[in-house]
């Protein structure tokens, strides 16, 4: 972004994405915790685990042009840390209405499909869009954890009620699958890359 460097702004952005990272760790310790699961499969967990920082700007639609920033979906990550500066995230609800976001800053922490098939659906993820209404640039910064191991449903959070749904996943091939021609046209592209 600046052939010339950018110091200040490059220490700023890690010491911040720094704070979400233990953020993610804090919510998976307290999952962790509710399930009563062992403290070094907790600790595999956070060894396995990757991260991307990214920054998203959302330009104000021409009058031709749909509102949707971002449509439909859930995330494939473990967890996602979202910060918006400006309204526009909406959540969809069990009941299928979608509530809107309006608090500005926000910082909203959705789980994805990959906590899904880890917990033996448990944790369900967080279907969500971006719908524009402001007469200003949308900004927001999303902090996404990915594993670099294999994905797998939990043992000790397999019952009657929550068999194995799922096989073993990679991460990565899960990511680029979602985007594929095959990948786009489900509803539910976790169940169609790995579902048993």
């Amino acid at each position: 972004m600046w052939p010339a460097g950018n110091d200040h702004f490059c220490e700023n952005v890690c010491a911040y994405a720094k704070l979400l990272e233990e953020l993610d760790e804090i919510v998976k310790k307290m999952v962790f915790d509710s399930y009563g699961l062992d403290k070094h499969k907790y600790e595999s967990l956070l060894e396995s685990t990757n991260y991307a920082f990214r920054s998203y700007k959302y330009r104000i639609p021409e009058m031709d042009e749909s509102n949707v920033g971002v449509n439909s979906h859930t995330d494939s990550t473990f967890i996602t840390i979202l910060h918006q500066k400006v309204a526009g995230l909406e959540i969809k609800l069990k009941d299928g209405e979608w509530f809107r976001l309006d608090a500005s800053p926000l910082f909203c922490v959705m789980a994805g499909d990959a906590f899904m098939v880890w917990s033996s659906e448990r944790i369900r993820p967080c279907e969500h869009r971006v719908i524009l209404e402001s007469k200003i640039t949308r900004y927001s910064l999303g902090l996404l954890s990915y594993s670099n191991k294999m994905v797998q449903t939990l043992e000790d959070l397999v019952d009657e009620e929550h068999p194995i749904r799922y096989k073993p996943f990679d991460h990565y091939a899960y990511v680029a699958f979602r985007f594929t021609e095959g990948g786009v046209k489900f509803t539910s592209r976790i169940k169609a890359f790995c579902g048993i």
